[in-house]
């Protein structure tokens, strides 16, 4: 069973969570070490998806948590950040962190990599209630 005691008891090698159970965690002594580390390991990467939600006032509140998670990290972690539609992806990601930008790496496909697979189209009609 996946308990809070055998989550302490042994760390996973993966942790799926979400930025509010990590700012609750943060504040638990006891489950703290899974977010931060000791003196023995710490997480080595952070993977944030869709981070062009980011935004706005919920975005500066994720942008102080995270800063806040990476201070206090027992030895640095890779932060990734996923998105496709970021027009500034470094300057971005660069702010969300707090990080320098020379310390962001962008990866991305190049022109010769992308092919066309296909098209969609979304139609939204919205019925007459009247007329039924």
């Amino acid at each position: 069973m996946f308990t809070r005691r055998l989550l302490t008891a042994r760390p996973p090698e993966i942790l799926f969570t979400t930025t509010e159970m990590v700012n609750r965690l943060l504040g638990e002594s006891r489950m703290r070490r899974l977010l931060v580390g000791d003196s023995s390991s710490s997480p080595d990467f952070v993977l944030l998806d869709e981070i062009h939600t980011y935004s706005g006032t919920h975005g500066a509140q994720v942008a102080n948590l995270i800063r806040r998670w990476r201070s206090e990290m027992a030895s640095p972690s890779h932060v990734v950040g996923l998105s496709a539609t970021l027009a500034d992806p470094k300057g971005f990601f660069s702010q969300l962190i707090g990080a320098d930008t020379g310390s962001v790496a962008v990866v991305a496909p190049s022109d010769a990599e992308m092919r066309e697979s296909g098209r969609e189209y979304f139609m939204a009609l919205r019925g007459d209630p009247a007329s039924q």
